[in-house]
């Protein structure tokens, strides 16, 4: 009996040791209010799609836009929010939780939208929070809803097209933080980076349309990306700039593998 009674005392000690080296952080989503703001950013540029000057035509297909497709009533927007660091957090170093430095206050005016069409995805656009005066061609591009095919890829400049077509959003809560390049989702209590990662061992070259299919995501834990591929000196660049200052990432140096000083454990508590 004291040994059980030994035992069950060092069990108890280990877990409690262990869960003192874990914080829990709540984040609060108001998906409610992120679609409000994409349905009517869908509705404006489903307008603008539909009403398009002559010289506008000159530069565009007019056939890639979803409006010569579809109907506005027959769409349905999914929400992607845009978080960021927070800009008076305290100097990143490796061994700290890169979760402590993201600020998850909701910005419904910084969100990537979803446009689907049957539980298919058709086109992806972003909201504009403020809306240029329309007078040149060029100044309508930001606002129009090019359609996907299916067989080409969507015109995202700076995405990952293939995680986005991987449709995570619908399994995990997805977000984007500013400064980064992929996504991140939430699984379990977990933060993770989204790499897409070709499967495809075949001999013959692939289209990009064709390699869709072989492309599959793999979840890296946030902190273990951070370090092999950002490092500290990025990582303080967007804390103070918003951005990484440089443009190579080779000029960017790698964190050595460290101990974390705590674990954090991600609850997502939907609105």
């Amino acid at each position: 009996m004291e040994k059980l009674i030994l035992a069950i005392t060092f069990i108890l000690l280990n877990v409690k040791v262990m869960y003192s080296q874990r914080d829990t952080l709540e984040v609060d989503v108001n998906l409610l209010e992120y679609k409000k703001v994409a349905d009517n950013t869908l509705n404006e540029n489903f307008f603008i799609s539909s009403n398009l000057p002559e010289n506008v035509f000159q530069i565009i297909d007019s056939l890639k836009l979803i409006p010569y497709h579809y109907k506005l009533e027959d769409l349905k927007t999914y929400s992607i929010p845009v978080f960021k660091l927070k800009r008076d957090a305290d100097s990143y170093d490796c061994n700290k939780n890169i979760i402590r430095f993201i600020d998850f206050t909701n910005n419904y005016y910084k969100q990537h939208v979803n446009i689907e069409f049957k539980d298919s995805l058709i086109s992806m656009t972003s909201v504009e929070i403020e809306k240029k005066q329309l007078k040149h061609p060029l100044d309508y591009m930001p606002y129009l809803l090019f359609l996907d095919d299916g067989k080409t890829l969507l015109p995202l400049p700076g995405f990952d097209v293939y995680a986005i077509k991987e449709r995570l959003e619908k399994k995990f809560f997805t977000f984007f933080i500013e400064g980064f390049d992929p996504y991140f989702v939430i699984n379990e209590g977990r933060m993770y980076a989204v790499k897409m990662v070709n499967t495809y061992n075949g001999k013959k070259d692939l289209l990009p349309k064709d390699l869709m299919e072989y492309i599959r995501p793999e979840f890296i834990e946030v902190n273990e990306y951070v370090r092999k591929n950002l490092g500290a000196k990025a990582i303080n660049d967007i804390i103070n700039y918003g951005r990484r200052k440089q443009n190579d990432r080779r000029k960017y140096t790698s964190c050595n593998q460290t101990k974390l000083d705590k674990e954090i454990y991600v609850i997502v508590r939907y609105k």
